[in-house]
């Protein structure tokens, strides 16, 4: 939902920022491509994704209701926006089943082959 967008953001500050990629790039880059977690433009930015009806975002949680992962996915377009995980929660098979249910979404509406741009 909309109320998901700052902490959607978090995570995308924190896997960008927190994990490997951070070694290849420089913190200019990193900031202009995930930008503060505060960042009110930013928080705007996934409200609006989030209420468009072209791009589907799904968020994976705790029990505690902590979002600690998203997925994004443009089904007309056959293209998986986004997939990321805070990095406190990688390798527990989270990104997978974020995955997974973009793939379950696309087959129920006829889509079987998606793209993913990185």
């Amino acid at each position: 939902t909309v109320s998901d967008a700052e902490a959607i953001t978090r995570v995308h500050y924190n896997a960008a920022h927190g994990l490997r990629p951070a070694n290849f790039y420089t913190e200019d880059i990193l900031n202009s491509w995930a930008p503060s977690p505060s960042a009110e433009h930013r928080i705007n930015r996934f409200r609006s994704i989030i209420e468009s009806d072209k791009e589907v975002v799904v968020v994976a949680e705790l029990d505690n209701k902590l979002i600690i992962g998203f997925g994004a996915i443009i089904i007309s377009d056959h293209e998986i926006r986004a997939l990321y995980i805070d990095p406190m929660y990688e390798h527990q098979g989270v990104g997978s089943k974020i995955l997974q249910h973009l793939e379950e979404l696309a087959l129920a509406q006829g889509v079987n082959i998606l793209k993913l741009e990185a």
